[in-house]
């Protein structure tokens, strides 16, 4: 997903899409329906409200729905958009389409030439669905190095090796700063440590209260203010921490349930390792 917004960032700079541009502008479906209000940036910042509900997103579309994208798109409207915040896999699988329509290339062409070529992440690309739409919400085969490339140039406010690969105004916006008074913990795509009303990763994406829930506070209250975190299926972890110039990549398999090892335990682990008291 935090890929995702990058390309979203990278289309906004080339003046592909504007963040507020309906995204009925790129999905005529949604022309003249209670959809139409809904932004570009509802979509990456989580607050479309568009229709949302555990069996759908995850079990209908994720694993069942073989075109992905217009099954995403087909969705009905639950709120108005900016009203409710949730972690809505469909909605951001709706950005595929807005992506091609928006650049007319392919999101697996466009993030290879725009993105993983110019960092030197040669292996990387974007997956596709049985029907061949590029996957926006999850599926991105990588490498830890290369996802280590990826945390730097964010972390280098959008630059690498001199080339500005994405503005440092839209690396501000997605991860400087919550996008919404809904969930402060998160930016464009981003989970970020901004102090507020919070919904953890755990009760976004399972909406199982692991004992946090919703509350007042921080994901990792004893990491500095400015730390953000692309996650991903089975705590596959980016973090990074701009003020300690940090970036720390997790792959693996899932940790067993006795053993978490979440962003938390990451990002203080290599916090206590490399910075001094």
């Amino acid at each position: 997903k935090s890929v995702t917004s990058t390309l979203v960032g990278i289309a906004q700079d080339e003046g592909g899409l504007e963040l507020d541009d309906p995204a009925a502008d790129y999905l005529p479906e949604w022309r003249g329906t209670a959809s139409e209000a809904v932004t570009v940036e509802n979509l990456v910042r989580n607050d479309s409200g568009r229709h949302w509900d555990l069996a759908t997103d995850y079990r209908d579309m994720a694993i069942g729905a073989s075109d992905k994208t217009a099954f995403a798109v087909a969705l009905g409207q639950d709120a108005p958009p900016g009203d409710v915040w949730a972690y809505n896999n469909s909605a951001i699988q709706t950005l595929s389409a807005v992506l091609e329509a928006a650049t007319g290339e392919d999101p697996v062409d466009y993030a290879r030439t725009r993105l993983f070529e110019p960092l030197g992440m040669a292996d990387s690309t974007l997956t596709t669905d049985a029907a061949g739409n590029a996957l926006t919400f999850m599926g991105l085969r990588t490498t830890c190095l290369d996802l280590a490339r990826f945390g730097y140039l964010m972390l280098r406010d959008g630059v690498w090796d001199g080339e500005q690969v994405v503005s440092s105004d839209y690396v501000e916006q997605a991860t400087g700063r919550s996008s919404t008074e809904l969930n402060a913990a998160y930016g464009l795509l981003w989970w970020l440590n901004r102090e507020g009303m919070i919904a953890t990763p755990t009760l976004a994406t399972t909406g199982i209260d692991d004992g946090s829930g919703a509350r007042r506070g921080q994901l990792v209250p004893d990491a500095p203010d400015d730390a953000f975190w692309a996650l991903g299926f089975r705590n596959q972890i980016v973090a990074v921490i701009p003020s300690e110039g940090i970036v720390a990549v997790r792959m693996g398999a899932a940790p067993p349930p006795g053993a978490p090892f979440t962003q938390a335990e990451l990002t203080m682990g290599v916090l206590d390792a490399v910075v001094e008291p």
